[in-house]
């Protein structure tokens, strides 16, 4: 071959490895949970904790059904997930972590809405709330953010088949080993989720 071509083709092999992304296990990648997939025990959501999911565990969450009578409307069909009263003094604060093979994980954003309740699901009325995430690695606190649910600007409650709340997690929440989750009054409030955006680390 001359070596003109050797040439040419050596810089099309070193661009072409330049080209390709790094998908090695500290460069991590992005999915969305949604729970669709879950099975909920009819009329006992309580009895179904989440546990793990795509490489995360929901600890002090269960899964939950929405009806065409719920206040809270999931972000997608049907299945969303829940805390209350029940899940929280049983397993303590809700929390998300990572499960092996994952070490570390962002959390990007998620939707989230409350209604009333003395159990989970079992008192059908949106209710206005103030949700609290902070963000660990190990035990150090890296940062905090609170969201509203509904926005200031939506009619006062009782709310009817109130739509979820995006909260958006600022830049900061990131490579994170725990996540905690709680509602203002976990008392009264069940707190529901869906749709995690979350992107996982192997390192």
């Amino acid at each position: 071959m001359h070596p003109t071509s050797l040439l040419s083709l050596g810089f099309g092999l070193l661009s072409l490895v330049i080209a390709l992304p790094n998908y090695g296990p500290s460069s991590g990648f992005t999915e969305e949970i949604d729970f669709d997939e879950r099975t909920v025990i009819p009329a006992v959501p309580a009895l179904t904790p989440v546990g793990n999911e795509k490489g995360l565990n929901f600890n002090a969450w269960v899964l939950n059904e929405a009806t065409n009578v719920s206040a809270v409307l999931p972000h997608t069909p049907d299945i969303e997930i829940a805390t209350g009263p029940v899940s929280q003094s049983t397993n303590g604060t809700p929390t998300i972590t990572p499960v092996s093979p994952y070490k570390f994980f962002d959390l990007i954003s998620f939707w989230f809405g409350c209604q009333g309740a003395t159990v989970e699901s079992t008192v059908d009325v949106a209710v206005r709330c103030t949700i609290f995430v902070a963000g660990f690695v190990g035990t150090q606190e890296i940062d905090a953010a609170t969201f509203s649910f509904p926005p200031a600007s939506s009619s006062p409650p009782p709310l009817e088949r109130a739509p979820m709340t995006l909260a958006q997690l600022p830049s900061t929440f990131k490579r994170l080993t725990k996540v905690t989750i709680i509602q203002s009054d976990p008392n009264t409030q069940a707190l529901q989720a869906d749709s995690f955006r979350v992107t996982l680390y192997k390192s």
